[in-house]
C-alpha cells in the first residue's frame, strides 16, 4: 500500500520533535519544535475531513515558540555600555553580563563630591545606596576616622540589606565620582529580575565581609 506524502511528512514531524527533546540549547529546541509543528499541518489538513482542532493547537504551539525565539534573541543581543559604565563593570560587576550591568546602572544618578563634603550622616536611615568609582572617602565613627575607601567601594549597603541606620559618617577625602541608587527603585528591580537580585546581594555580602575585616581604630599614642 502506497504511503501518502502527508503521512511521510507527519513521520518527519515526529523525528523533529525527538530531535528537539534531545538538544540542550533553547534556540534549537524552539526552532526544531516549530519545524515539527509545521510538518504536521499537511497530515491534519489533507484528511477526508480537516482536523481543525489539531491545526489550531499546532498553530498555537508555533506562535508560542516564535514568540519565545524573539525573546531569546532580544535577551542575547549584545548591549553596548558607555565608557563610564564599562569602567564600573570592569571594576565591580566583572561577573555580571553587559546586559545585567546595563540593567543595574540604568536607574542610577552619576554624581561627584568634593573634599570635605559629607555623603552619609551617622545614625540616619539611608534611602540611597552608593558606589564610589573614582576618588577616596573616609569613614568616621563617633568623630574617629576608622577607615578609608577607594574606587569600587559600596556605601550604605549594610543599611540596604538590613534597613539599619548608618553606623558611621562618610566624607569625601578627595575629589570623587560616585553613583547612587534609590533604595526602593533598586529593590523593585531586583525583585523583578531574580537571578540579578541574587548576584547583586551576593556581591554586597562579600563587600560587607571585606569591610568588616579591614576596619581599625587608631592606636593610642
Amino acid at each position: 500500500m502506497a504511503v501518502s506524502l502527508p503521512v511521510v511528512i507527519f513521520f518527519l514531524a515526529n523525528i523533529f520533535y525527538c530531535l528537539a527533546y534531545l538538544v540542550t540549547d533553547m534556540v534549537w529546541l524552539r526552532i526544531l519544535s516549530i519545524i515539527a509543528a509545521l510538518c504536521t499541518f499537511p497530515y491534519f489538513i489533507f484528511q477526508q475531513q480537516v482536523m481543525y482542532s489539531a491545526v489550531f493547537w499546532q498553530s498555537a504551539f508555533v506562535l508560542i515558540n516564535v514568540f519565545n525565539l524573539i525573546l531569546i534573541y532580544i535577551n542575547r543581543k549584545p548591549v553596548a555600555l558607555s565608557e563610564r559604565e564599562l569602567l564600573v563593570k570592569n571594576m565591580v560587576f566583572r561577573h555580571f553580563t553587559s546586559r545585567e550591568t546595563a540593567a543595574l546602572l540604568k536607574p542610577v544618578a552619576w554624581c561627584s563630591g568634593l573634599p570635605g563634603d559629607q555623603l552619609v550622616i551617622q545614625g540616619e536611615t539611608l534611602g540611597k545606596i552608593y558606589l564610589l568609582y573614582a576618588g577616596k572617602i573616609k569613614i568616621v565613627q563617633n568623630g574617629v576616622t576608622v577607615a578609608y575607601r577607594g574606587p569600587g567601594s559600596f556605601i550604605g549597603e549594610i543599611g540596604f540589606m538590613t534597613n539599619a541606620a548608618a553606623t558611621a559618617d562618610v566624607l569625601f577625602d578627595e575629589e570623587s565620582m560616585y553613583i547612587e541608587w534609590d533604595v526602593a527603585e533598586l529593590r523593585a528591580l531586583l525583585r523583578r529580575k531574580h537571578s540579578l537580585g541574587r548576584g547583586f546581594e551576593s556581591l554586597l555580602a562579600v563587600n560587607v565581609a571585606n569591610k568588616l575585616g579591614s576596619f581599625h581604630l587608631p592606636r593610642a599614642a
